[in-house]
């Protein structure tokens, strides 16, 4: 009975995530579940059989709906790859306090969803806010005029770049970090000075 409740939820979880997100690729949301590759690939199948998802062999990508996406929105895919780092990261530190081998307090995961450009997905964690921002090159003056414009004292922006020569031209407030995103996933973070 506990193992079919599971399956209930992760599978209105997986279809939520796409009703949001749209368009993701399959081993984003393979990774989005750490620990359950096996159930989550299940229930993939089940949603593509049952049409409420369509999933596209040549690209990887899973879509809300009864339609391929011909043009998805691969700046908020790219984001996707950033939260789903910190998800495992949450996972991995979630296991680790309950085996007893850190001293400091469980984060808590509490939300996330596609937010308005320039802002590619928001996230909460412990309370505080996240942003991931992808900056396509040469688009470095357009996004710290607008981000210098918002007043959000608390938020922590990660900020994807497409090269690291991007990162000295962009000054906004409360980065976190800048990263580099692969097409597989891969991330590659920077600090700043």
């Amino acid at each position: 009975m506990q193992m079919k409740k599971s399956f209930q939820n992760e599978t209105e979880e997986i279809f939520n995530i796409l009703s949001y997100y749209k368009t993701l690729m399959y081993h984003q949301i393979i990774r989005i579940f750490p620990g359950k590759n096996e159930i989550t690939e299940k229930i993939i199948d089940r949603l593509i059989s049952d049409k409420r998802i369509i999933y596209e062999e040549k690209s990887a990508m899973l879509t809300y709906g009864r339609a391929a996406d011909k043009n998805p929105n691969m700046n908020l895919i790219t984001a996707f790859w950033v939260l789903v780092d910190f998800l495992e990261d949450h996972y991995k530190n979630k296991n680790e306090n309950k085996a007893g081998k850190k001293d400091n307090a469980e984060n808590k995961f509490e939300k996330h969803y596609p937010s308005n450009y320039p802002v590619q997905i928001t996230f909460f964690m412990d309370a505080d806010v996240y942003e991931i921002i992808k900056v396509d090159y040469g688009k470095e003056t357009v996004i710290n005029h607008i981000l210098s414009s918002k007043k959000e004292e608390h938020t922590n922006r990660i900020i994807i770049v497409d090269n690291e020569k991007q990162i000295p031209k962009i000054k906004v407030r409360n980065i976190l970090c800048f990263c580099i995103v692969d097409k597989t996933g891969g991330i590659e973070y920077f600090n700043f000075e």
